[in-house]
């Protein structure tokens, strides 16, 4: 080994001070993220495992009635929605109804109804801080849809709102909403027609 100019090695003591501690610590350090991150997966794999069971068991416990519903036969005492359950109550809701038309569409929408899914749409589409959390696309997608289907003349000032703030895809869907309830209060004003 070549000594410095000031009898000392000063590569060998920049190793011994320096170097092994930060190459020990990087290696705890990146240990430890790692040990993290595998935490992290383990636990969202659990959630996404609790999520699909809860909604298997909501599909099972709502699907028999809404089919009850559809073919006119007396319905069981449904089970109180838990609010919760709100959103997948409205997409089993939704999925029943987009495999029947006509007086079966009818039977189905007036169990909506009585269920409560007209309260259910709008307070998704309702306006809210980001503070608070924003339902899904998917959830505001089915709203609108429930909204079409149901003919809700009441939701139109919340379909104004919204279409002025909706994402690009679903500010159509929006726009199609408003125009199912009214299609002459919502054509522009050189094509409207009087009643």
């Amino acid at each position: 080994m070549s000594a410095s100019p000031f009898g000392t090695d000063w590569l060998g003591a920049f190793d011994a001070l320096f170097a092994q501690p930060v190459l020990l610590w990087s290696t705890v350090f990146f240990f430890v993220i790692t040990l993290a991150m595998i935490g992290e997966i383990i636990v969202l794999r659990f959630l996404v495992v609790h999520v699909r069971r809860r909604r298997i068991r909501l599909t099972a416990r709502w699907e028999p009635i809404f089919f009850a519903a559809v073919v006119g036969d007396p319905l069981p005492q449904p089970p109180p929605i838990r609010p919760h359950e709100r959103n997948e109550v409205l997409r089993v809701w939704c999925n029943v109804g987009d495999n029947v038309s006509g007086d079966a569409r009818q039977r189905l929408n007036e169990t909506g109804r009585s269920l409560g899914i007209p309260a259910i749409a709008l307070d998704i589409l309702r306006p809210r801080s980001a503070l608070f959390g924003r339902p899904t696309q998917l959830d505001e997608l089915l709203a609108l849809q429930a909204v079409e289907r149901l003919k809700l003349l009441t939701a139109q000032g919340y379909l104004e709102e919204y279409v002025l703030r909706a994402p690009p895809p679903l500010d159509r869907f929006a726009a199609r909403a408003l125009v199912s309830l009214d299609p002459i209060a919502t054509a522009p004003s050189g094509d409207r027609v009087d009643r």
